[in-house]
């Protein structure tokens, strides 16, 4: 039993049991982020040339234990978060009906069982974890992750850098630069939020953010140095927002009036916008792809071709083979989360995202006044939402954006009521005995008299008058 003190009376204890079974459940919470990050596998695949699906499935392991004891040991925590955030379960429901009519039954299950535990497992967290709870786990992952990674760009560089395209980029312990400025991107948003949620922990959230910044920029990575951009100025937004109505509406109309414009010059001149991104016409290529997947898309416009079913069929009669023939290499995917959504689950399954994305920004905007929550969940959520476009993220049943994109969601639904850490049980202790004092007839005070009401009977009159016969006073 763990004990502690407050107070003059007051005795605080939990069960040395409950402190193990929380220690175990933290340390499965982090195991599970490691494992979403991708790192594990990407440095295998890396150094040791095994290919991402030769047996690597046991790594997803931890998801699966997770989502079985949230099922089994606090399925009330999962029903509230599912009632809180009601698309998630729409966008569930719509990836578990594409496994009815996949041309790949097999894989669509199960990549539907690992999109499952997702989904169980951050509504499990969302509801097990306090918020300050939850940004702490993440930034020992980060910082943890941010360490090895300088340690493998500067010690070991044909590991860490890029050695074929953009030769001398960061990749760290990943196979993709870019797969680790989405990742630090995310990493800076955390210790900006972590810093606001709880101030005293600007000693470890400042150098978190400093590095998270300094791995964005050693991977040179443009879209993770936007998403990081906006991660900043949606943060500084909040911060603003919060001051008070007069001034939120003044920093709302400038900021609609900002977005109108960058919409504009998107639409009618797009050569300015890839100019200052050093980015040529198709996206590095992402148009071509884009076009691919539209026309394979029309074979199957409302129903689609299953969930985990296009992109990781090989076979010489795979749909996925018109894609690789128009556009002369094999993506992986179709570098957009809504086309693959339409893709995959087909019209139910795009509906369902894009309720849950509008639900999830509404949801973080709402709670703005209410909570600090607001620093994590609106900033983090319009970055997923703005790389989306370019990068099948949010529909993945493997990936630290998918988790984090649900996660948010409940977190906003919940208006940043942040769970607080269970308080341990308390036993108030018996009062003191109190030491009688010693008998001391000269320091006590005289009784007071005690008058008397009551009018004395005839029998105690008639004994008064023998007493006063039989024992006359003296003249």
């Amino acid at each position: 039993m763990v004990l502690s003190h407050s107070g003059a009376n007051s005795v605080f204890f939990r069960p040395a049991g409950g402190v193990f079974l929380r220690a175990m459940a933290f340390s499965l919470f982090g195991a599970v982020l490691v494992i979403l990050s991708g790192a594990p596998i990407d440095f295998l695949v890396k150094t040791a040339g095994i290919a991402p699906t030769s047996g690597l499935g046991i790594f997803w392991t931890p998801i699966l234990v997770m989502a079985v004891i949230g099922l089994l040991f606090h399925p009330g925590k999962i029903i509230r978060a599912a009632f809180r955030a009601p698309p998630v379960v729409f966008l569930a429901g719509a990836v578990a009906l594409s496994c009815l009519w996949s041309v790949d039954q097999a894989a669509s299950i199960k990549h539907t069982m690992f999109f499952f535990a997702s989904v169980i497992g951050a509504f499990y967290v969302s509801k097990r974890f306090s918020l300050a709870e939850t940004l702490n786990v993440y930034a020992l992952m980060f910082g943890g992750l941010a360490v090895i990674s300088t340690v493998l760009a500067l010690g070991m560089p044909q590991i860490g850098t890029m050695q074929e395209v953009h030769v001398g980029a960061w990749n760290g312990v990943w196979v993709d630069k870019n797969t680790m400025g989405g990742f630090f991107a995310m990493g800076f948003g955390l210790a900006v939020a972590r810093f606001a949620v709880t101030p005293s922990s600007w000693l470890t959230s400042l150098p978190l953010g400093l590095i998270s910044l300094a791995m964005v920029l050693m991977t040179t990575s443009k879209t993770a140095l936007v998403g990081l951009l906006l991660i900043l100025a949606v943060s500084i937004g909040v911060f603003i927002m919060r001051r008070g109505p007069v001034i939120a509406a003044i920093f709302a109309w400038t900021s609609t009036m900002t977005i109108a414009a960058l919409v504009a010059m998107m639409i009618f001149a797009p050569g300015i916008l890839f100019g200052l991104l050093n980015r040529d016409a198709t996206l590095t290529s992402r148009t071509i792809i884009w076009t691919a997947t539209e026309r394979l898309i029309e074979q199957r416009p409302v129903k689609g071709f299953g969930y985990g079913a296009v992109w990781s069929d090989r076979s010489a009669s795979a749909p996925v083979v018109a894609v690789h023939q128009e556009v002369h290499f094999k993506p992986v995917n179709a570098h957009s989360s809504w086309k693959d959504a339409r893709l995959e689950t087909g019209i139910p399954g795009l509906a369902a995202l894009i309720l849950m994305a509008g639900f999830a920004l509404i949801a973080a905007l709402w709670s703005m006044p209410r909570s600090k929550s607001a620093y994590w969940t609106l900033p983090t959520l319009v970055m997923l939402v703005q790389s989306s476009f370019t990068e099948s993220t949010l529909l993945n049943a493997h990936g630290t954006e998918s988790f984090l994109f649900i996660l948010l969601t409940v977190l906003a639904a919940s208006s940043g009521r942040a769970k607080q850490s269970p308080a341990p049980q308390q036993m108030t202790a018996p009062a003191p005995v109190q030491t009688p004092r010693s008998f001391n007839p000269v320091t006590l005070p005289p009784l007071p008299p005690v008058p008397v009401f009551v009018q004395p009977s005839s029998s105690a009159r008639l004994a008064e008058r023998l007493y006063r016969i039989t024992h006359p006073q003296p003249q």
